[in-house]
C-alpha cells in the first residue's frame, strides 16, 4: 500500500483562509470546513503515532477506519453561543452506535492549539451530555466550555479532560 504524502499544514492553512472569509459573514467558520480541518489534524496525529488509518470520509461513510474499527471525528471551533451565553465548542450529532471510537477536536479561537478528546463509543455515556430532543433520541451532544462560568460547566470540562490526549485508547 502506498501512502499519499499530504502537506497538512498547507491544507489547514488554506482551509483557514477560506474559513475566515465566511466566518466574518456568519460569525464562525462553516461547519463543513471545520470538520475537514479536524479530520486532517486527526489523520496527521495518527500517522505521527505510526498507525495506519484509512481516510474514507464521504457522506454516509465512516470518517476513518483504523484496525477494522470505525473512527468518527467531530470538530468544533470555539464560538460564542447566544443560547448558553458563553464561549463553547459543541457538537450535537453524536450517535454512539455508529462508531467504535470518537475523536472530538476542539479548535481554539487562535488556531494552532487544538485539543483532542478520544473516547470509545461506550465512554460517551460517562460524559455529561444532553439528549437532543427531536425525531432521533439516540443523538448525543458534547459541550466544551472555553470559559466555564459555574460549577456545572467546570464539572463538565473536568469529565471531558479525562479523555484528552488518550490516543492509547485506539490500540485497545
Amino acid at each position: 500500500m502506498h501512502l499519499i504524502q499530504i502537506d497538512y499544514e498547507f491544507v489547514v492553512r488554506e482551509l483557514k483562509k477560506i474559513s475566515s472569509i465566511t466566518e466574518s459573514e456568519i460569525g464562525r467558520p462553516p461547519t463543513s470546513m471545520v470538520g475537514i480541518i479536524g479530520e486532517l489534524l486527526v489523520l496527521k496525529k495518527l500517522y505521527e503515532l505510526q498507525l495506519s488509518p484509512q481516510y474514507t470520509s464521504r457522506p454516509g461513510k465512516p470518517d476513518i477506519i483504523l484496525n477494522d474499527k470505525i473512527v468518527e471525528v467531530k470538530t468544533s471551533h470555539i464560538w460564542f453561543s447566544k443560547k448558553l451565553k458563553c464561549k463553547v465548542a459543541e457538537n450535537a450529532n453524536i450517535i454512539p452506535t455508529k462508531f467504535d471510537y470518537l475523536i472530538f477536536v476542539v479548535i481554539p479561537e487562535d488556531w494552532g492549539k487544538e485539543r483532542f478528546f478520544i473516547f470509545k463509543n461506550t465512554d460517551i455515556e460517562n460524559v455529561k451530555s444532553k439528549r437532543i430532543f427531536g425525531e432521533k433520541k439516540d443523538y448525543k451532544q458534547i459541550i466544551f466550555y472555553s470559559e466555564p462560568k459555574n460549577f456545572e460547566q467546570e464539572r463538565n470540562n473536568r469529565l471531558l479532560e479525562k479523555y484528552e490526549g488518550k490516543w492509547d485508547i485506539l490500540n485497545e
